[in-house]
């Protein structure tokens, strides 16, 4: 009887020793996981598909020139909020965000162009092009430029006290 309870006692020790090797190896195992599950997490949500983040910086605006070098609006009124649109590319995996300034020469159209219609106008006109385009559509100056100058064409059909004569973009990030 002494005999079957010490080989028990073994039995029971060798069973209790392999529990604690393998709540170790399961535990390893999760956070080795976890951390693939992190890593991955990051590389997905930072990964931007082959086309770089374009950002355009202001230096035209600041010397007050435009992308040929010839002098800049002489008003500027920016849209206040900022424009943030999936673009037309397949999947609608791509999004534009972009600040957007309207430039013009002529005195009499800054009391059109800060009413709120227009504005809204404006701004209905821009989301239309944007959302149009494909991330291809920003990837150097002429294709902006281009971008641009549909913009600058649209809005000029909607106006009666004259003409916006630049579209700047202080800001813009395709990702």
């Amino acid at each position: 009887m002494a005999k079957e309870k010490k080989e028990k006692k073994e039995k029971t020790e060798k069973a209790g020793s392999g529990n604690v090797k393998l709540v170790i190896i399961m535990f390893v195992l999760s956070i080795v996981t976890m951390a693939a599950g992190a890593a991955g997490g990051y590389l997905f949500i930072t990964k931007t598909k082959g086309i770089p983040v374009n950002t355009m910086n202001t230096n035209n605006i600041l010397n007050n020139t435009n992308e040929e070098g010839t002098k800049a609006s002489e008003f500027t009124v920016a849209l206040k909020e900022e424009f943030l649109l999936n673009l037309a590319d397949e999947g609608g995996k791509r999004l534009i965000k972009a600040k957007i300034s309207v430039g013009y020469d002529n005195k009499k159209l800054t009391k059109e162009i800060s009413e709120e219609k227009t504005v809204d106008i404006m701004r209905d006109i821009i989301n239309t092009v944007l959302r149009a385009k494909k991330a291809e559509d920003f990837k150097d100056e002429k294709s902006i430029n281009g971008v641009k100058k549909e913009i600058l064409e649209r809005i000029n059909q909607v106006l009666k006290d004259g003409k916006v004569s630049n579209i700047y973009f202080p800001q813009i990030i395709v990702q």
